[in-house]
């Protein structure tokens, strides 16, 4: 887990950098640090639970993360810029909680929210919304976040990124 932690630092070192000129080009909603936004939950969620998650190989997209002592499947979705909406939610019928990580626009270093989310609540939300682009929108992630619904896992998954920003070789 060490030198993934090392390889992530590494990894957030050279988004954050590559954000900072997109953003003086004026394009500052583009989300760079998404491929890195799976091995960063798989990190902070074996953290918070003492218990080792995995990543999933590419032929097993329907989930992104995989526990099986804690009987988890988790699908990892990672937000940045202006609008927080995660857009084309599928129910592919794997996962049991999907996990939304909102990094702040200025700064990757910086998560604004974390919420892990019951999938099945997720869609039948957005079912209900009728929402044609099945897009899972920020009014409807404040909602199910407001209605206590679901976990927050801010604090946590900051302190984690924190600890790996503080990683020297």
């Amino acid at each position: 887990m060490q030198k993934i932690k090392e390889d992530l630092r590494e990894l957030f070192m050279a988004t954050e950098q590559l954000r900072r000129i997109r953003a003086k080009q004026g394009r500052k909603d583009i989300n760079l640090i998404s491929y890195d936004a799976e091995e960063f939950a798989m990190v902070a969620l074996s953290e918070i639970h003492n218990s080792e998650y995995e990543l999933c190989t590419n032929g097993q997209k329907a989930y992104d993360l995989i526990n099986e002592s804690l009987n988890s499947k988790v699908e990892v979705k990672s937000v940045v810029g202006s609008t927080r909406t995660v857009e084309s939610m599928k129910d592919k019928g794997a996962s049991d909680k999907i996990l939304v990580i909102w990094f702040n626009t200025n700064n990757l270093f910086v998560v604004d929210r974390v919420v892990m989310y019951d999938t099945d609540l997720v869609m039948s939300t957005i079912k209900e919304d009728g929402n044609k682009k099945f897009a899972f929108t920020t009014k409807l992630q404040n909602k199910l976040f407001e209605s206590g619904t679901c976990e927050d896992l801010t604090t946590q998954f900051q302190s984690s990124l924190d600890g790996i920003l503080k990683i020297t070789k």
